[in-house]
């Protein structure tokens, strides 16, 4: 008779004899905003596929959810999956919110991550594994399934490659290591921030890569188009700012 499949992750496997120690040395912090059903729908579909697919510690960073009931059942949520949840109260910064998470977090690698994903299992295990066999990387990320680019996908997405792709573009569940110090530029809350980190690494010559052996995909544009930017983020205007602020940093024309 055919054996049931036993599934490589269980939410009961994830802790060790300690509840304050994981079995994966990273840290994954990941700010979200539950303004809507539907992105307390896409919430939900983040954390239930990170932890199936990582024993890796999480902090939840709860933002501009005016519904107390959705706060409520958001850190319930976080409990019952052993995550850590906390409500933060101000506009939304993804910088402001990353470094709040460094500063609580004690992995030894720190992953960036973003709730409008769907987390494949070990991704972060593949990653963390092929960066101790080049360990010349100073940062890595997961593939994620694009229509945009969908000669990658297509050669990537059924058979996945064991190896690193050399690459300056910064993409969701970034990993970096705690001892590289990396704290985000707190003058760009959003898109702007992934260019400031990548015009750093160029003048100091780091190195960067996309693993295809990791996949988290990326439900583009999914948070942005459900919430009011300006409300949100606590100024008018936020992409011409952050714009021209990237322009002065870096004297760009």
């Amino acid at each position: 008779s055919r054996q049931p499949v036993r599934l490589a992750h269980r939410p009961q496997d994830f802790r060790s004899a300690s509840a304050n120690r994981f079995l994966t040395d990273a840290s994954i912090i990941l700010p979200m905003t539950a303004a809507s059903p539907f992105l307390e729908y896409i919430n939900n579909v983040a954390l239930r596929t990170l932890r199936e697919s990582t024993d890796a510690e999480v902090l939840v960073l709860g933002n501009n959810t005016p519904d107390l009931q959705r706060v409520k059942a958001l850190r319930q949520l976080c409990g019952m999956l052993g995550f850590r949840f906390e409500h933060v109260e101000g506009p939304f910064s993804q910088s402001r919110f990353w470094n709040y998470g460094i500063d609580r977090t004690t992995g030894s690698h720190i992953v960036f991550a973003n709730a409008d994903c769907i987390f494949y299992p070990c991704w972060l295990d593949h990653i963390l594994e092929l960066w101790r066999e080049e360990p010349e990387y100073y940062a890595l990320w997961p593939w994620s399934f694009n229509v945009h680019d969908m000669g990658l996908a297509y050669r990537t997405c059924r058979v996945p490659e064991r190896r690193i792709i050399h690459t300056h573009h910064p993409a969701v569940a970034l990993v970096m290591r705690r001892l590289s110090g990396y704290r985000w530029d707190e003058q760009f809350p959003l898109w702007e921030m992934d260019a400031d980190f990548m015009y750093f690494c160029q003048v100091k010559g780091h190195k960067l890569g996309l693993c295809l052996w990791s996949r988290v995909d990326h439900l583009q544009n999914t948070i942005s188009s459900s919430i009011d930017l300006d409300t949100h983020l606590g100024v008018r205007d936020h992409c011409s700012l952050s714009v021209n602020r990237l322009r002065a940093k870096w004297g760009l024309k």
